[in-house]
C-alpha cells in the first residue's frame, strides 16, 4: 500500500477541482471495474469460502478459505439486518455457486451449487471460546421471564466478582515489578554475565 500512496496521479490540465473529483471528470467510478454492475445492485467483492464444500456440478472439493471474486447483493432483511448473497463461479468447472448470510442462525447458508463436506457439521462449526454464547431458547426464556433474567444477572455478577480477585492479583504483581524495575534488570543482567562466563570457560577448554 505504501508504494501506491507514494505514486503521483495524473491530473489533466482541463480538470478543475471546483468541478468535482478526477473520477467524475474522467467518467469512472472510484471502485473501477468492481462497480460495473452497481446499477443492478451488485458489487464485486473478494469472498472467502467459509467451509469445506463440494461442488454439486463437478463434484470437486473446494477448500475452506478459497477466495473468489463474488457478486455481492442484498436479497432481503432479517428484522433490521441485511441478508447478503455472494454469487461466484466454481474454479474447477465455472458452474455458478452461491452463499448467503443467515443472520437468524449467525451462520452462512449454501444456497446454490455446493454442499458441506460432512453432513453432521452444523452451524456450530466455530472455534470454541472461553465464554460460550447463550442459545436462542435461553435468550427467549430470559426475555419472557423476569425471574430467569434476574437469576442470569446474579450469575454474571458472581462471575465478575470472582474474576475481579484475579485481576487485582495481576495488577498488584505488575505494580511490584514496576516498582523494582532497576533491581530486576540488574539481577537479569548479572545472571546473563554468569551464563556467558560459563560458556566462555567451556569454549576455552575445548
Amino acid at each position: 500500500m505504501a508504494e501506491r500512496k507514494a505514486t503521483n496521479k495524473y491530473y489533466p490540465p482541463e480538470w478543475n477541482p471546483k468541478d468535482g473529483s478526477i473520477n467524475k471528470f474522467v467518467g469512472q467510478h472510484p471502485l473501477r471495474d468492481r462497480a460495473r454492475k452497481l446499477d443492478q445492485g451488485i458489487l464485486i467483492v473478494r469472498f472467502e469460502m467459509p467451509y469445506n464444500v463440494y461442488c454439486d456440478t463437478c463434484k470437486n472439493h473446494i477448500a475452506k478459505g478459497r477466495r473468489y471474486n463474488a457478486e455481492k447483493k442484498s436479497i432481503g432483511k432479517y428484522f433490521t439486518t441485511t441478508i447478503w448473497s455472494f454469487s461466484m463461479k466454481c474454479h474447477h468447472c465455472s458452474a455458478r455457486i452461491e452463499v448467503q448470510t443467515d443472520p437468524q442462525n449467525r451462520d452462512y447458508a449454501l444456497s446454490k451449487g455446493i454442499h458441506r463436506v460432512l453432513a453432521e457439521e452444523t452451524k456450530n462449526d466455530t472455534v470454541t471460546s472461553t465464554y460460550s454464547m447463550t442459545g436462542d431458547e435461553k435468550q427467549d426464556e430470559m426475555r419472557n421471564d423476569p425471574f430467569k433474567r434476574l437469576e442470569h444477572l446474579q450469575e454474571d455478577k458472581e462471575f465478575a466478582d470472582e474474576e475481579k480477585v484475579h485481576l487485582i492479583d495481576l495488577l498488584e504483581f505488575r505494580d511490584r515489578l514496576a516498582s523494582a524495575d532497576y533491581q530486576n534488570n540488574s539481577a537479569l543482567r548479572k545472571s546473563f554475565r554468569v551464563i556467558l562466563g560459563l560458556l566462555l570457560q567451556n569454549f576455552c577448554k575445548d
